[in-house]
């Protein structure tokens, strides 16, 4: 729901985002072009009128940013399963990568309660599912994907006690998940 509409995008959204966010010096750019990350990249086509409507609205945006000294725009959608639909869709629209928040994934084990009530996952449960995701992305091999990897996940800041978090990460299940991350990308 970040965007309503091809307009908003390159009227509001856009110009703001160049504006506050692109130019300053932190914000991160590869090859001089801003990256910019798209939380729900399936919802876009049903916003701006169909899939060959998102290509059309991101070749504007990218040149806009030509236009403001930018050799383009990296646009990356969070997928965080391995669709073949959505990424296949998403290459044809001129995405130029996938990448994942908050790759969790089905346990075999169920969530438990922890000391303060709140339902918890275990990380080293997550591990093997965060590399099947992985695995099933490149695959696919519709877009390069920007392997995510988490060290657990907590939104009972939003969603309060009906939140269930990813719990238990330590140093060497962390690890065991950069490795997994690490033998694929090689």
């Amino acid at each position: 729901l970040g965007v309503q509409s091809r307009e908003d995008m390159m009227q509001n959204l856009l110009p703001y985002w160049i504006k506050n966010y692109f130019k300053h010096p932190s914000y991160l750019k590869i090859d001089n072009k801003p990256v910019l990350f798209i939380w729900v990249p399936g919802s876009i086509a049903g916003t701006v009128g169909g899939s060959d409507q998102v290509r059309a609205m991101f070749d504007d945006m990218r040149e806009a940013c030509r236009r403001e000294g930018y050799d383009g725009l990296t646009i990356i959608g969070c997928v965080g399963s391995a669709d073949r639909n959505l990424l296949e869709r998403m290459a044809n629209e001129g995405w130029d990568a996938s990448s994942a928040y908050g790759l969790i994934g089905p346990t075999t084990s169920p969530a438990v309660r922890d000391v303060e009530g709140a339902m918890t996952t275990s990380y080293a449960e997550s591990v093997p599912n965060q590399l099947k995701i992985w695995e099933g992305k490149k695959e696919i091999g519709a877009l390069p994907d920007i392997v995510d990897v988490m060290m657990g996940w907590d939104p009972r800041p939003w969603k309060g006690e009906d939140g269930s978090y990813i719990a238990g990460a330590n140093v060497d299940s962390f690890r065991t998940a950069l490795q997994s991350a690490r033998r694929l990308i090689e």
